[in-house]
Formats: C-alpha cells, structure tokens, sequence
C-alpha cells in the first residue's frame, strides 16, 4: 500500500459525521468507480491518496476537503484477494 495525506481537525467539535452524496458505477466486469460527498464536522482540511494491491477491492483512492465538506473519488477491483493462492478468489 502507498499512502501519503494530511489532515487537520478540530477536536472539541462534537462528531457528526454524514454522506451527502454518493455515486457508483461498475465500468468493467471487475472495475469500479465510487465518488461521494460527505460531512465531517471535525475536518478542518484534508487531502491523501492511497493506491492498494493484492487486497480485497483494490485500487486508487483520492481524497480532499475543507472545512467540514470533503470528496473523495475511488477507481478499485471489485473482487477479494486469496492470500493463500495470491490471486483473485473465484467463487463456484
């Protein structure tokens, strides 16, 4: 995994966090696209992005927000991974 971000919060806010918005759409057979809208009244600023491999729905997830609103944007497979084999499961 590769991760790199930052936030800044304000801890004496009280914690509410809600989905505004979101979307998804498979875009091929074992790809999907995610993008949502979401509250956090603790998040002052933030912003990452996190690429993930041989795991269960992985893929590339990028992040920003201010100031409560953040939006968040996710291209990811939409299959699990088998440590065991290290593939891809396949169900019967």
């Amino acid at each position: 995994m590769i991760y790199s971000g930052i936030t800044l919060s304000n801890p004496f806010a009280k914690q509410d966090w809600r989905n505004v918005k979101s979307w998804a759409k498979l875009i091929s057979k074992h790809k999907g696209v995610e993008a949502e809208i979401y509250r956090d009244n603790r998040m002052l600023i933030d912003m990452s992005l996190q690429i993930t491999a041989r795991q269960d729905h992985a893929g590339a997830e990028l992040c920003f927000g201010v100031w409560k609103y953040s939006v968040s944007v996710k291209f990811y497979d939409t299959r699990h991974w088998d440590t065991e084999k290290n593939c891809w499961q396949v169900y019967g």
